[in-house]
């Protein structure tokens, strides 16, 4: 997010409103069963990172379940249509339709604020009695889930514009005055989208107190329950804003990492919460810790890299590939190092190895700097076979790091002839030095070599 990768936006909460549809079920006959919506594949597609086709997939859903005014199993479809927009959301923000994206989650937030689909979920809680439905709790989630996303998107749109602000200040003022007034619209949505995130949580947090167990024992679940998300987002709009002009609030890449550490303590409390008392975790339940680990780690290089600190940086990345790898053994994937999430940290670890090949030149090491070079331009490579879509938005960032990379072997290149060079020098005065007599009392007596 990403970081998109954005930032690892996982899946809802599997069925919901099956509870809701039960409590508000009339005295009729039920109408003859449409057939089920095929959520588990379009999850498959998602997990698997067919993002594209999992947006035809949730289209085909958001069809065929819409629900028409007024329709006894309006509340049911109303559930259905959230679920498979907020799924195409997802999918379409992971490859970059940041507008596409913001329309869809906006779609689903009309439904949320929709007077009838309120009305039948507060009928519905009313008619369960003191056990609530676990269709209530899922949905709650849900709606929080949405806010994060949406936070999210205006996170991507904020990082499009602090870029274009770094060209804007050399062009004209008109254009720096366009630039600064989207941002400014950002940064008002982000406003009023924290506070909605920050209440509905803390109501979350009230009404389903861990007393309750009503949160389900899942890493995504726990982690927008509690602190993490809203912690982990608090770093990205602290980084993005610390790229913008001074006019805008201040921020620095310390004040990210600072967020982001607090969402790396808020992690270690979603590992606590989902670890059973008995036992080991679930592969499933490993598998999506690493992904939502992977998530923080990532934003975190970032926020290094920008400080200044790319040695870190590496570490954290190094481990995000580990995890990427863990997640798609754990998954049973057919090929654990070919996923498109993979894209982000490979190229970040691109931009680390630049840096740190042009200090070793720098440093008079050219040898060292090449095979620092070598290894980026392996990442490189790799993170390029991941782009399968020509409209992909990392496709410009790999296109600048192919440019820098090559200008680095370029330098490395015109260096290594100097230093063959001195390497040459050094080895006739040890030969010069081999032949000539050495003088007594300064060393042990070699005999002089016959002219």
């Amino acid at each position: 997010m990403r970081a998109f990768t954005v930032p690892t936006l996982r899946l809802l909460a599997p069925v919901l409103g099956l509870a809701l549809v039960a409590a508000c079920a009339s005295a009729a006959d039920p109408p003859a069963q449409a057939p089920k919506p095929d959520f588990a594949a379009l999850d498959a597609l998602l997990a698997g990172g067919d993002y594209a086709g999992a947006i035809t997939a949730a289209d085909a859903i958001a069809a065929a379940v819409r629900p028409k005014p007024r329709a006894d199993d309006f509340l049911a479809r109303s559930i259905e249509l959230i679920r498979a927009l907020m799924r195409r959301g997802v999918a379409e923000l992971r490859i970059g339709r940041i507008d596409a994206a913001e329309a869809t989650f906006t779609e689903a937030h009309r439904i949320f604020k929709d007077r009838e689909f309120q009305r039948l979920v507060v009928l519905a809680t009313r008619q369960a009695g003191p056990r609530l439905p676990p269709a209530v709790v899922d949905l709650e989630l849900a709606w929080l889930d949405l806010l994060y996303l949406r936070i999210a998107v205006v996170v991507e749109k904020l990082k499009h514009e602090a870029n274009e602000w770094a060209t804007a200040e050399d062009g004209s003022p008109d254009r720096e005055k366009e630039v600064r007034e989207r941002i400014d619209l950002c940064l008002d949505q982000l406003k009023g989208l924290r506070k909605a995130a920050a209440d509905a949580r803390q109501s979350f947090g009230e009404r389903f107190n861990e007393a309750s167990k009503a949160v389900p024992v899942s890493p995504y679940a726990r982690s927008l329950a509690g602190p993490f998300r809203e912690s982990l987002l608090d770093g990205l709009v602290a980084l993005e804003q610390s790229r913008l002009p001074a006019s805008s609030p201040p921020s620095t890449a310390a004040t990210a990492i600072e967020n982001l550490d607090k969402a790396a303590t808020a992690f270690d409390g979603v590992i606590k919460a989902v670890t059973p008392t008995a036992g080991g975790l679930r592969p499933e339940i490993q598998a999506d810790l690493a992904l939502l680990h992977a998530e923080l780690l990532t934003a975190r290089a970032r926020a290094r890299i920008e400080s200044g600190e790319p040695a870190v940086a590496r570490k954290d990345l190094e481990r995000v590939l580990e995890l990427h790898r863990e997640a798609g053994v754990l998954r049973k994937r057919p090929a654990p190092d070919s996923h498109p999430d993979l894209v982000e940290p490979l190229l970040l670890s691109v931009s680390v190895g630049i840096v740190e090949s042009r200090r070793l030149l720098a440093d008079g090491q050219p040898d060292a700097a090449k095979v620092e070079a070598e290894g980026a331009q392996r990442k490189l490579d790799r993170a390029a076979s991941l782009i399968k879509d020509a409209d992909h938005p990392l496709g410009g960032r790999l296109t600048t790091l192919r440019q820098r990379l090559a200008f680095s072997f370029q330098s490395i290149g015109e260096s290594i002839p100097r230093s063959d060079a001195v390497d040459a020098a050094a080895r006739r005065m040890i030969r010069t030095l081999d032949a000539a007599p050495i003088v007594a009392g300064e060393g042990r007596s070699r005999p002089a070599a016959t002219p």
